[in-house]
C-alpha cells in the first residue's frame, strides 16, 4: 500500500497506453507526505499496465488539478499524499 501511495506521475509511464508501466522505486513515509526509499533494491520494479488500467489512470490524471511530474498519484484535494486523509482522490 505504501508503494502505491508513494507514486508520483513520474513514475508512471502512460505513453503508448497498450505498453504502459508503473516503476516502483519509493514508498510513502509513514511520518508524513515525503518519498523513501524502497527498503531493499530486490522490492524495486517496472510493472507492465493492463490497458484497462492505464486508461483508467490516464483519465484520473486529466480530472486531477496535481498531474505535474512531481505530484502525488494518490493525493488530496491539496494536493498532499493521500493516506490518513479523510477527502478521497485528488
Amino acid at each position: 500500500m505504501s508503494e502505491c501511495l508513494g507514486l508520483v506521475w513520474a513514475d508512471i509511464d502512460l505513453i503508448g497506453l497498450d505498453k504502459a508501466s508503473v516503476s516502483f522505486e519509493f514508498q510513502a513515509s509513514r511520518q508524513g507526505g515525503v518519498r523513501v526509499e524502497l527498503k531493499t533494491e530486490e522490492s524495486k520494479r517496472d510493472v507492465e499496465l493492463p490497458r484497462f488500467l492505464a486508461k483508467m489512470l490516464a483519465a484520473h490524471k486529466i480530472k486531477s488539478a496535481h498531474s505535474k511530474p512531481d505530484a502525488f498519484v494518490f493525493c488530496t484535494r491539496s494536493g498532499r499524499r493521500w493516506g490518513n486523509a479523510t477527502s478521497p482522490g485528488c
